[in-house]
This record gives C-alpha cells, sequence and structure tokens, in this order.
C-alpha cells in the first residue's frame, strides 16, 4: 500500500465534510488514495502553487494531493461543490469522467472475452490431455510386461506435467483477470458485475 502524507488541514476537513472520527480521517484518507484515480492538476494556495486533483468515484471523494509530494492537502465531496472555478472544474471532469468510464467499460468487455476465449481453449487441451492420459493408462493395465508398463507411465508422466502446466497459466491468467477487473470495479463501481461474469 502506497503512503500518503496528510495535512492536518485534510484530517479536519475529513471530520467536518464527512463525519470521519478523528482517530481514523488519516487512515481514511490514505485508504481513498489506494484506489482513487488522477483527473488532472489545479491551482493551490499557501505552499503549494500547484496540486494534484484525485477522485474516489465510489465515495464521490475529490482528494487534494501537492505535486511534488505524497501529501494529501485537502479533501471535499465532488457533488458539494457549487459555483465559481471549482463548478467549471467539476463540469470539465464529469465530461472527462464519462468518456474515460466508457473507455474503460469498452477495454474490460474486450480484456473478458479475450480471457474467455483463451480459458476455453485451455479447458479443451486440458480435456485431451486427460482423455490421452485415461487411454494410457488403460493400455498400461493391459500390458503385462514391465518394461513397456514403465515406457507407458513416463508418456503418462509427461501428459500430467503438461495438464500442470496448463492448469498453473490458467491460475495465472484468472488472477490477472480479476487484477483488472478489480481496478475497473474500483473506478466504475458495482455496475461491472454484470458485464464480467465468466
Amino acid at each position: 500500500m502506497k503512503r500518503y502524507e496528510v495535512e492536518p488541514h485534510a484530517i479536519d476537513r475529513a471530520i467536518e465534510r464527512f463525519g470521519q472520527p478523528a482517530h481514523n480521517a488519516k487512515n481514511h484518507l490514505i485508504q481513498l488514495m489506494q484506489t482513487a484515480v488522477f483527473n488532472g492538476v489545479t491551482g493551490g494556495t499557501g505552499k503549494h502553487k500547484t496540486c494534484r486533483v484525485f477522485d474516489h468515484y465510489a465515495s464521490r471523494t475529490r482528494l487534494i494531493v501537492a505535486k511534488n509530494s505524497d501529501t494529501i492537502v485537502t479533501v471535499y465531496s465532488m457533488d458539494s461543490v457549487k459555483g465559481g472555478a471549482h463548478a467549471q472544474e467539476i463540469a470539465t471532469t464529469g465530461i472527462l469522467s464519462d468518456a474515460i468510464m466508457t473507455t474503460i467499460r469498452r477495454e474490460l468487455r474486450k480484456a473478458h472475452a479475450t480471457f474467455r476465449r483463451s480459458y476455453r481453449q485451455y479447458n479443451l487441451r486440458l480435456a485431451d490431455l486427460n482423455v490421452e492420459i485415461a487411454e494410457l493408462f488403460r493400455n498400461k493395465v493391459r500390458c503385462k510386461h514391465p518394461g513397456t508398463q514403465a515406457i507407458i507411465q513416463a508418456q503418462i508422466d509427461v501428459l500430467e506435467d503438461e495438464a500442470r502446466a496448463i492448469k498453473n497459466a490458467m491460475q495465472t491468467q484468472e488472477q490477472e483477470y480479476r487484477a483488472v477487473e478489480g481496478e475497473a470495479k474500483a473506478f466504475l463501481g458495482e455496475e461491472v458485475s454484470e458485464t464480467v461474469a465468466i
């Protein structure tokens, strides 16, 4: 988990604007930053002349982070600011977010289709291997000569090794896909669940 510094002002705003308990506010902001999405740069105040804007869409929280350090400067609700430059910034961000969300949905559908196709090919190859192993095992049982049985067992061992390698590849591929799915869920929210059902 990436660590962020949190200014006292940001902690105060988290308590005031989001009702976070004082003892939990800092950790809550750090947790939000783990899945927040970078959304541009904005002018700062005081010692922070320029800041980065991160949005946590699931909680509708906007986090302002110092440009040259991982320090959370302040935090506010994406829905609460009305009027002035912030309203224009939110409106522009909303348009960008719709385009980004559409792109993420499309790429997730593509990733899901690729994953499903590849996973099916792996399963078919695994089924073929199991049939070959079963036939070899039957031949081994029918055979009476120990030397021939040893040769058949060596062939079975090779096929079983290949089957294990395929199962490992399937597991790795599923973990990678689930990681992508998790990132998309963090950005898009629960609407992902229907799209990615396997």
